[in-house]
C-alpha cells in the first residue's frame, strides 16, 4: 500500500464501529505458543502466560464515542461483547476501531498474525480453525465484508508488522476485505499516549473530516506532548491506494 494521500471522503453511513477492552477470562489458561513470548510491556500484555486486562482501551473507547456520538452512529463492542464471533458479524461501517492486544508468531506462516478478543484466557490451544476461541487471525478478516469501509485503526501493539516472509498482515487482510485505509502500529505502544493520540485524531477528523490532515494534526499534537517518538512515532497510515485522490 501506499503512504495516504489527502484522503477526504463523502459521508455515507456514518455508522462507527468501536470494539476492544474484552474480557479475556480468568486465569486458567495452560497454552503456551510462541506469540506469548513476543509480547512485552505496555499494551501487549501477559502474566502468567495470560493475557491481561486493557482498562485504558475501555477509556480510550468512551472517550472516542463521545467525541463522535455527535456526528456519526456510533456502536461498541467491549468487555463479554467483544467477541471473535461479534468482530466477524461486523459489515462495512464508515470506520472500525479496533483497541486491543495483538500478537504475531514469528514460527509460523499462516495464521501468524492475531488479535486478542473475549475469553482468549479460557482456551488451552490455539485453533485457527475455532471462530469464537477468542484468537482472530488475519486471514479471518479476509472473510469480513468491509466494502465502504474508509478506516480500519488497530489501536493494539505491534500491528504492523509482519516479519514473517509470505504471511499475511493486517493491512493486507483488511484491505482485501474493502477498506480504503489503515491505521496500525509498528512497535508496542503506551497506553496512556494511544490513548491521547486517538482522541486528538478522532476530534479533528470530527471537524475536517480528512483522514491524513486528521492524523498529521494528531501526530503533530502528539510530538509536543511526548518529546519521543517512541510515543508519537509507531502508528502509520497505509492507503489501499483504490481511492487515491
Amino acid at each position: 500500500g501506499l503512504i495516504s494521500q489527502d484522503v477526504s471522503y463523502p459521508i455515507n453511513t456514518k455508522e462507527v464501529q468501536l470494539l476492544g477492552s474484552p474480557n479475556f477470562g480468568g486465569y486458567q489458561q495452560s497454552t503456551t505458543f510462541s506469540a506469548l513470548d513476543f509480547i512485552s510491556s505496555n499494551r501487549g500484555g501477559t502474566e502468567n502466560n495470560n493475557w491481561i486486562a486493557l482498562p485504558k482501551s475501555k477509556e480510550e473507547i468512551d472517550l472516542i464515542a463521545g467525541v463522535l456520538e455527535d456526528n456519526y452512529k456510533v456502536t461498541t463492542l467491549m468487555e463479554n461483547s467483544a467477541t471473535e464471533e461479534q468482530f466477524l458479524n461486523i459489515t462495512n461501517p464508515e470506520i472500525f476501531h479496533i483497541a486491543t492486544h495483538g500478537f504475531l508468531d514469528e514460527e509460523r506462516v499462516d495464521y501468524s498474525n492475531g488479535l486478542v478478543l473475549a475469553n482468549a484466557n479460557k482456551v488451552d490451544s490455539i485453533d485457527a480453525t475455532n471462530s469464537n476461541d477468542g484468537y482472530l487471525f488475519s486471514e479471518d478478516i479476509t472473510t469480513m465484508n468491509l466494502a465502504g469501509t474508509k478506516l480500519v485503526v488497530l489501536s493494539a501493539c505491534q500491528t504492523g508488522l509482519s516479519n514473517v516472509e509470505n504471511s499475511l498482515d493486517f493491512a493486507d487482510a483488511f484491505f482485501y476485505a474493502g477498506a480504503e485505509n489503515i491505521l496500525v502500529s509498528l512497535w508496542n505502544i503506551n497506553d496512556e499516549a494511544t490513548k491521547d493520540l486517538m482522541v486528538t485524531f478522532y476530534s479533528h477528523l470530527k471537524q475536517t473530516n480528512s483522514i491524513s490532515k486528521s492524523f498529521e494534526s494528531a501526530q503533530k499534537f502528539m510530538r509536543e506532548k511526548y518529546k519521543s517518538p517512541y510515543y508519537w512515532g509507531s502508528f502509520i497510515l497505509i492507503n489501499s491506494s483504490k481511492n487515491p485522490n
